[in-house]
Protein backbone atom coordinates (compact mmCIF):
# COMPACT_ATOMS: atom_id res chain seq x y z
CA UNK A 1 0.00 0.00 0.00
CA UNK A 2 1.36 3.40 -0.96
CA UNK A 3 1.74 6.16 1.61
CA UNK A 4 -0.89 8.33 -0.07
CA UNK A 5 -3.33 5.43 0.04
CA UNK A 6 -2.71 5.06 3.77
CA UNK A 7 -3.44 8.75 4.28
CA UNK A 8 -6.56 8.61 2.09
CA UNK A 9 -7.91 5.63 4.04
CA UNK A 10 -7.21 7.37 7.33
CA UNK A 11 -9.08 10.49 6.22
CA UNK A 12 -11.97 8.35 4.97
CA UNK A 13 -12.08 6.55 8.33
CA UNK A 14 -12.23 9.89 10.16
CA UNK A 15 -15.06 11.12 7.95
CA UNK A 16 -16.98 7.88 8.43
CA UNK A 17 -16.45 8.13 12.16
CA UNK A 18 -17.83 11.67 12.27
CA UNK A 19 -20.83 10.68 10.16
CA UNK A 20 -21.47 7.75 12.49
CA UNK A 21 -21.30 10.02 15.54
CA UNK A 22 -23.76 12.40 13.87
CA UNK A 23 -26.12 9.46 13.21
CA UNK A 24 -25.95 8.30 16.83
CA UNK A 25 -26.62 11.83 18.05
CA UNK A 26 -29.30 12.46 15.39
CA UNK A 27 -27.46 15.42 13.92
CA UNK A 28 -26.55 16.74 10.50
CA UNK A 29 -23.02 17.35 9.24
CA UNK A 30 -21.81 20.45 7.40
CA UNK A 31 -18.62 21.04 5.41
CA UNK A 32 -17.08 22.98 8.28
CA UNK A 33 -17.48 19.88 10.48
CA UNK A 34 -15.42 17.81 8.04
CA UNK A 35 -12.94 20.33 6.64
CA UNK A 36 -10.50 19.98 9.59
CA UNK A 37 -10.31 16.23 8.90
CA UNK A 38 -9.70 16.63 5.18
CA UNK A 39 -7.74 19.86 5.01
CA UNK A 40 -6.29 20.22 8.50
CA UNK A 41 -8.03 23.53 9.22
CA UNK A 42 -11.56 24.79 9.61
CA UNK A 43 -12.88 26.70 6.62
CA UNK A 44 -15.76 29.13 6.58
CA UNK A 45 -16.05 28.65 2.81
CA UNK A 46 -14.86 25.98 0.35
CA UNK A 47 -13.73 26.61 -3.19
CA UNK A 48 -14.94 24.27 -5.94
CA UNK A 49 -11.87 22.00 -5.83
CA UNK A 50 -12.12 21.62 -2.05
CA UNK A 51 -15.85 20.90 -2.24
CA UNK A 52 -15.24 18.31 -4.97
CA UNK A 53 -12.53 16.59 -2.93
CA UNK A 54 -14.79 16.43 0.11
CA UNK A 55 -17.69 15.13 -1.94
CA UNK A 56 -15.52 12.35 -3.43
CA UNK A 57 -14.75 11.13 0.08
CA UNK A 58 -18.42 11.30 1.06
CA UNK A 59 -19.35 9.37 -2.07
CA UNK A 60 -16.87 6.71 -1.01
CA UNK A 61 -18.77 6.36 2.29
CA UNK A 62 -21.92 5.82 0.23
CA UNK A 63 -20.19 3.04 -1.70
CA UNK A 64 -19.24 1.38 1.58
CA UNK A 65 -22.77 1.68 2.94
CA UNK A 66 -24.40 0.41 -0.25
CA UNK A 67 -22.15 -2.64 -0.32
CA UNK A 68 -23.13 -3.39 3.29
CA UNK A 69 -26.86 -2.79 2.60
CA UNK A 70 -26.96 0.12 5.03
CA UNK A 71 -28.66 3.47 4.51
CA UNK A 72 -26.05 6.04 3.51
CA UNK A 73 -24.54 8.06 6.33
CA UNK A 74 -23.75 10.69 3.69
CA UNK A 75 -27.47 11.58 3.78
CA UNK A 76 -26.56 13.53 6.93
CA UNK A 77 -24.13 15.78 5.03
CA UNK A 78 -26.12 18.85 4.06
CA UNK A 79 -25.61 22.29 2.66
CA UNK A 80 -27.13 25.54 3.81
CA UNK A 81 -26.91 27.09 0.35
CA UNK A 82 -29.87 29.26 -0.46
CA UNK A 83 -31.36 28.73 2.99
CA UNK A 84 -32.07 25.07 2.27
CA UNK A 85 -30.76 22.41 4.59
CA UNK A 86 -30.55 19.51 2.17
CA UNK A 87 -27.87 17.48 0.44
CA UNK A 88 -26.47 18.64 -2.87
CA UNK A 89 -27.50 17.24 -6.24
CA UNK A 90 -24.48 14.91 -6.23
CA UNK A 91 -25.95 12.99 -3.30
CA UNK A 92 -29.18 12.25 -5.15
CA UNK A 93 -27.29 11.17 -8.29
CA UNK A 94 -24.98 8.90 -6.29
CA UNK A 95 -27.93 7.44 -4.39
CA UNK A 96 -29.64 6.46 -7.64
CA UNK A 97 -26.45 4.90 -9.01
CA UNK A 98 -25.52 3.01 -5.84
CA UNK A 99 -28.94 2.03 -4.50
CA UNK A 100 -30.75 1.50 -7.81
CA UNK A 101 -33.65 3.85 -7.21
CA UNK A 102 -34.19 7.57 -7.41
CA UNK A 103 -34.61 9.54 -4.19
CA UNK A 104 -36.44 12.86 -4.22
CA UNK A 105 -35.89 15.81 -1.91
CA UNK A 106 -39.30 15.04 -0.41
CA UNK A 107 -38.24 11.44 0.39
CA UNK A 108 -34.87 12.48 1.81
CA UNK A 109 -36.16 13.27 5.36
CA UNK A 110 -37.49 9.71 5.61
CA UNK A 111 -34.05 8.40 4.63
CA UNK A 112 -32.45 10.59 7.30
CA UNK A 113 -34.79 9.08 9.90
CA UNK A 114 -33.78 5.60 8.68
CA UNK A 115 -30.11 6.48 9.12
CA UNK A 116 -30.70 7.85 12.62
CA UNK A 117 -32.80 4.84 13.63
CA UNK A 118 -30.28 2.35 12.29
CA UNK A 119 -27.57 3.86 14.51
CA UNK A 120 -29.78 4.51 17.51
CA UNK A 121 -28.62 2.88 20.74
CA UNK A 122 -32.30 2.18 21.52
CA UNK A 123 -32.92 0.15 18.36
CA UNK A 124 -29.49 -1.42 18.06
CA UNK A 125 -26.76 0.11 15.96
CA UNK A 126 -25.71 -1.67 12.78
Amino acid sequence: MEKTEVVNRAVLAQIYSRLTLAAVQKLFVYFNDLSPVVFGIQFCKLNDDQADALWELLRETMVMDAKANRPPLAALYITRTGGKKKPGAGFFQAYKTLYGSALTEEEWPTLVKQVWESYSPETGAT
